[in-house]
Formats: C-alpha cells, structure tokens, sequence
C-alpha cells in the first residue's frame, strides 16, 4: 500500500495549472498504477496529483514544470478526443 497522499500537510506552495487539452478525453484506455479516483480520473503525478475531466480539462497540482509538459506532450500523454 502507498502512503496517504495530502498536499496540504506542509507549508509548502502549490501550484495548480488547468489545461485544455481537447473537447473531451477519453479516460476508459487509460490505465495508472497511482490511481486516486475514476471519475474524474485522478492519478498521482511524482509529488503531486494530476486530474482528468472528460471535458477536455487536466488539472495539474504540485507538478514540476516536467513533469506538467510530460503529461501533456506526446503519444504518452492524455489522449484528446
């Protein structure tokens, strides 16, 4: 079992970035080893947590800016539709 994921358990800054990636994202391919909830799909991302809305939306919490471009950038990314 993986331990508790709370971002809001030290007084560090988060940052939060929400990107449209399409008019939706088809989220049943998808699979994560993090996985937090289904729907929306939310997954642990290294320290933080990304979020997948099947509108198109991604929410990205306390990502590094790496890790943020590598979920949305290429054929490993989120899949839009």
């Amino acid at each position: 079992m993986t331990d508790p994921l709370n971002l809001l358990s030290s007084n560090r800054r988060l940052t939060a970035h929400a990107v449209l990636m399409g008019e939706r994202i088809d989220t049943s391919g998808l699979e994560h080893g993090d996985v937090l909830s289904s729907a929306p799909l939310a997954f642990r991302v290294g320290g933080g947590v990304a979020t997948l809305f099947r509108y198109g939306v991604v929410v990205m919490t306390g990502l590094s800016p790496q890790k943020e471009s590598d979920l949305t950038a290429g054929p490993r990314g989120v899949p839009a539709t």
